[in-house]
């Protein structure tokens, strides 16, 4: 289990990090949810979106002594704006331990390739990880990832088979997870709370790895 402060109300006060700290066995703690974001996410409320003012709140959540998550950004912003908060912080000694990011296939423009090759959308990711970790040199956790909300479910199912098993043996990546899109097209369950064909082969392949969901 592993606690995430959203945005700035679970970060601001001396407070928040008496409650963190008594989360159960937690050793980790994810730091804000799209702050590069300023029209929506956490990025739209209290100035969030000014690496500054993030980088303030992130800064008071090291009291926890906890394992740190930098921000996880949308998928372009780990190329700007987290890596001005990278360098905010490294020129002022503040620790990230671990680079979270989102990935969504955003920059190949899914919205005209709803049946595009799982093996393309693959390629892309591998060499969007390659990228992130020559930058930061941090181990990563892709907190949030699929193949696009305007793929269907063929193509998310495809992509899956090929990510999976490259993820479990990526030195660098420590911690994954698949984040259905919400138009139901690729989702874990259906409506009667049975595994789908996507949700049984991530289930089979995480018990088969003696991991759990």
């Amino acid at each position: 289990y592993v606690p995430m402060t959203w945005d700035k109300a679970a970060a601001d006060q001396e407070n928040d990090i008496e409650i963190l700290l008594n989360k159960y066995k937690s050793t980790h703690l994810l730091a804000f949810n799209e702050p590069d974001d300023c029209n929506g996410q956490s990025g739209q409320y209290s100035n969030m979106c000014v690496v500054d003012t993030s980088l303030t709140y992130y800064k008071n959540l090291l009291k926890t002594g906890l394992r740190m998550a930098s921000p996880a950004c949308r998928q372009g912003a780990v190329f700007n704006w987290l890596v001005d908060f990278n360098e905010k912080a490294i020129n002022q000694d503040i620790r990230i331990d671990v680079i979270a990011v989102h990935w969504y296939d955003w920059s190949s423009n899914p919205e005209n390739s709803p049946n595009e090759s799982p093996n393309a959308i693959f390629n892309r990711f591998t060499n969007y990880l390659e990228n992130v970790y020559n930058i930061y040199g941090l181990p990563i956790w892709i907190t949030e990832f699929n193949a696009n909300i305007h793929r269907n479910e063929w193509v998310h199912r495809q992509f899956l088979q090929l990510a999976m098993p490259y993820l479990e043996e990526l030195d660098y990546v420590e911690r994954y997870s698949f984040f259905p899109p919400v138009n139901d097209v690729a989702d874990l369950y259906n409506l009667n709370n049975e595994l789908t064909q996507i949700g049984t082969y991530y289930n089979d392949f995480l018990s088969s790895k003696g991991l759990t969901q």
